[in-house]
């Protein structure tokens, strides 16, 4: 599994508060989520009580009054169910959208070479005007300025050149622009 599916976790705000409605205090608190951050990032917590109480950040004093409740949060082998479900998931869906980006990308590379029957329009033909309004064809320079131009002034056109560009798609700005 690469670095970038352990990058984040999601964080389910009304299901830890349910699940931590006996934390009376911050350091409860703080020591719990310092535990599950380091579940999400190694998989579970180390059999080691001293490796833990340093883990969640407690002096010894501190986690002698809370070590019995941050036992109840994790089984014996220092897994949490809820981090290791969420986990599963994500580990599952980047495998997903993974093999999905490849075969996108190996289904474009074996049609790249592929002639087509049919007479296509240069992609770098002048941008015209036609009775739809100012179209411009990726590959122009004014697609590229109008695209340059979005990205800067971060408007959602942006995203639709990026998409146009990628399907080799020309765009229309006064007819297709606003929406």
């Amino acid at each position: 599994m690469s670095k970038e599916t352990r990058k984040w976790m999601p964080m389910f705000w009304s299901d830890y508060f349910r699940g931590t409605q006996q934390f009376t205090n911050a350091t409860e608190h703080g020591a719990y989520l310092l535990l599950l951050a380091y579940c999400w990032n190694k998989g579970a917590l180390p059999p080691d009580d001293d490796m833990r109480r340093r883990i969640a950040k407690c002096t010894h004093r501190q986690w002698r009054l809370i070590r019995n409740l941050m036992e109840t949060k994790f089984d014996s082998e220092g897994r949490n169910e809820r981090c290791d479900i969420e986990l599963t998931y994500a580990i599952e869906k980047s495998k997903t959208l993974s093999a999905n980006a490849k075969h996108r990308y190996n289904k474009s590379k074996s049609n790249a070479d592929t002639p087509t029957p049919t007479p296509t329009k240069n992609k770098s033909e002048i941008s015209k005007i036609d009775k739809n309004g100012y179209i411009a064809n990726p590959g122009s320079e004014e697609f590229k300025t109008w695209k340059d131009w979005a990205f800067v002034h971060q408007t959602a056109l942006w995203r639709e050149l990026q998409k146009r560009e990628f399907e080799g798609r020309s765009f229309s700005f006064e007819s297709q622009w606003p929406k």
